[in-house]
């Protein structure tokens, strides 16, 4: 079975607090992008899990999400057969993302159907928050508020993204030290994410532009000045604005039409041949 692994944004990003066990509490709207990994899931007769991929620096043990996802329900149910993955990357890492929360979502969905295990959705969403907190969210998927360390979802539908272009960065980010430097941080921003969501549901472009934030983003950019760059840089191609997704390094930039991202997509071409550019068009409906 072929199957795609849409990649998410944080459209808004608030850390709340930090708990006492070490997490921290999140306020987060993710929203699913076009932008997809593509895995290719196959039952073998041998019982062992094989993972390959076809980016190299991808680890295809199980420190990696995919193979922990269908490790955890073969622990679970024990089949009398294996499943080799096979995953084509599209999704950049370190970038905040979501690419391996989002192979792990689709493998548990995928070999949920394929050996029949008959899991419903909740059951893989507590699966998935064993493998990783953005794992759950991915198990639906499209737009969801996200409180708690991320399990916490509230799904909305019908509601539609203006068009945007995603830029990672040469930098990657780790997001444990990211999460470190926020908490060692004086300069901590907070969006609003109850008005950004309403912005999204009323199609307020104007709102959505204003509201969009993320708390990594200021301490993030004291270290690693081309995020910094970047933001300005959209803004001076009019975009509405420029944010970090995750705890980085990628942005996405919001425009008011496809005509202004592609524009902005083939001056950043010619401009810095380091970055990678997503261009996220075509009316995306969540």
């Amino acid at each position: 079975m072929k199957v795609n692994a849409n990649a998410k944004i944080n459209l808004g990003l608030d850390i709340v607090s930090k708990r006492e066990d070490g997490y921290h509490e999140l306020n987060t709207l993710f929203c699913e992008l076009k932008l997809h990994d593509e895995i290719d899931i196959e039952i073998t007769e041998k019982r062992e899990i094989s993972v390959t991929c076809s980016d190299q620096n991808l680890s295809c043990g199980s420190d990696n999400l995919a193979y922990r996802a269908a490790e955890i329900l073969f622990e679970r149910y024990n089949p009398g057969s294996g499943v080799k993955i096979h995953i084509i990357k599209n999704i950049p890492m370190g970038a905040g993302l979501g690419g391996g929360s989002s192979d792990a979502a689709a493998v548990l969905k995928t070999v949920n159907s394929l050996f029949k295990f008959n899991l419903d959705n909740d059951e893989l969403r507590n699966t998935g928050a064993k493998i990783g907190a953005d794992v759950p969210f991915f198990i639906e998927g499209k737009m969801a508020q996200a409180k708690g360390i991320g399990e916490k979802l509230m799904h909305f539908e019908g509601c539609h993204l203006p068009p945007m272009l995603i830029i990672k960065p040469e930098i990657s980010i780790p997001t444990g030290w990211a999460y470190n430097t926020v908490d060692e941080s004086k300069n901590v921003f907070h969006p609003d994410i109850e008005s950004l969501i309403r912005a999204v549901k009323t199609g307020d472009y104007e709102g959505i532009c204003r509201y969009a934030g993320n708390t990594f983003e200021n301490a993030i950019t004291e270290r690693f000045p081309v995020i910094k760059q970047i933001k300005s840089r959209m803004r001076e191609l009019g975009a509405g604005t420029c944010v970090m997704t995750g705890s980085g390094s990628a942005l996405f930039a919001i425009f008011k039409s496809e005509e202004m991202v592609l524009n902005a997509t083939e001056i950043l071409k010619k401009e810095d041949t380091t970055l990678k550019l997503y261009p996220e068009t075509g009316g995306s409906s969540l």
